[in-house]
């Protein structure tokens, strides 16, 4: 495989396997909305407030057109939030609890502040962690010490 440097400098390596990633786009150009006052963002997602309201307001947007992250579990509950909405529910979407996730053998997951952030913003925690063995994996889990009675 021949590859070339941010200086344009081209060597040429051997591999036995190659993962190429070149990311996901949303087909927000496909949907019709063109004579809509909805708009997109430079990525092609719509822009939405945090009722996924575009700037057309009968017009929703959720899933991966609403933007990252593109997983399931993040438009089923960008989905609560505009159906709560529309009821006339003061329901905000917040993505902090949505769970990264990378499909990788092991997989990984996480969700929340990092502990770096949680001590940055001087937040009292706990901490707890499992070695499951083997390649199973681990866990690593933050306690918020207001919300755990130890």
């Amino acid at each position: 495989m021949s590859l070339r440097d941010a200086n344009g400098a081209v060597s040429t390596e051997r591999f036995d396997k190659v993962l190429i990633a070149v990311g996901r786009q949303p087909n927000s150009d496909l949907v019709g909305l063109e004579n809509t006052a909805a708009n997109r963002d430079g990525d092609g997602f719509f822009v939405v407030d945090a009722q996924c309201r575009t700037a057309e307001s009968a017009i929703f947007a959720i899933g991966d057109v609403a933007g990252e992250p593109m997983l399931a579990h993040k438009g089923f509950a960008e989905a609560r939030v505009a159906v709560e909405a529309i009821g006339g529910q003061p329901s905000t979407f917040d993505p902090k609890p949505i769970p990264a996730v990378v499909f990788t053998d092991p997989e990984v997951a996480w969700c929340g502040l990092t502990e770096d952030e949680a001590t940055a913003i001087g937040r009292k925690r706990g901490r707890s962690r499992s070695f499951l063995g083997g390649h199973q994996g681990a866990r690593s889990h933050l306690i918020d010490r207001r919300d755990s009675p130890n």
